[in-house]
This record gives structure tokens, sequence and C-alpha cells, in this order.
């Protein structure tokens, strides 16, 4: 669940340091206690009950982590006339995050309790996720040739 939740909870700071630069250093501030509004409740509420216990609480973070993050898109796309490209911003993270998710949730009964387990699913999941992102479009293969440690390997 945190796997999804991380997704946006990156996609919120970066938008919080777009906002703060912008000079709009009061709307992540103000987006934040909107999504503490909205949060505490489901937190409280979900973490309460024994079948969701700190799944609960994850989910309750995610929504969160959401909120946040569409508020500050939202007001980047208004602030700056930036079109907001949900395909870009939001379905093609989220399909990766959901692939990855599964992994975790596959492979956690077969190689889950030790830390050379735990390794191997983090790499399998940070292979399918980067896969899922070039087969989507969320990378390409121009941004892959931007990166300097693997720009020198792959053709002009």
């Amino acid at each position: 669940m945190l796997a999804l939740g991380g997704i946006f909870s990156y996609v919120q700071q970066t938008t919080t340091g777009i906002l703060q630069g912008l000079g709009r250093v009061h709307l992540p501030v103000l987006h934040s206690i909107i999504a503490a509004i909205i949060r505490i409740p489901i937190l409280v509420y979900l973490t309460g009950l024994p079948q969701w216990g700190l799944r609960g609480t994850a989910l309750a973070y995610t929504i969160g982590f959401i909120v946040m993050a569409v508020l500050n898109l939202m007001a980047i796309s208004r602030h700056t006339g930036m079109p907001f490209d949900l395909q870009r911003f939001l379905l093609q993270p989220v399909t990766g995050g959901i692939g990855m998710l599964l992994i975790f949730h596959f492979l956690d009964p077969i190689f889950g309790g030790n830390l050379a387990g735990y390794l191997t699913e983090f790499s399998v999941g940070i292979a399918l996720y980067s896969m899922i992102l070039f087969f989507n479009g969320g990378v390409t293969l121009t941004d892959i040739k931007r990166l300097p440690w693997i720009e020198k390997y792959l053709p002009r």
C-alpha cells in the first residue's frame, strides 16, 4: 500500500518545491492542511478497525499524499499555464507502482522473511517498474540517453 503512496509522496515533495520556487510558499501549507483534514478521520476510522489495522494507516497516508499531490499539481498548472497531462503525471507512474506492488504481494510468501529475500523482491520490483514505465512511455529512450553514466553506452 505504501509503495503506491510513495509515488504520490515524491510528487508531493517535488511539487511543493516547485510552488515554493514560484513564490507561492503558502499553497503547500494550505494543501497540507486540506490533506490532513481528509487524512486524519480516515486514519482514525480505518486504524481502529481490526480487519484494517496498519493497512488502514497506510491507506490513509496514501490518500493524504494523493490529495496534496493533486492540489499542488493543479496549483502549478493554474499559476504557470502548464497543461496537466494526466497520463504522463499520474497513469504511467501508477501503473508501474501497481506492478511493483503486485510483485511484492506475490513474491513475499516465497522470498520474504530474510534480507536476501527482501533484496530479491526489491530487485524484481524495480526491474518490473522500470519495464512498465518504458513500455507505457513514462520513460523513453531519449530520457535514458540523458543519463550521463548510460549515454556513452547507447548509440546516438
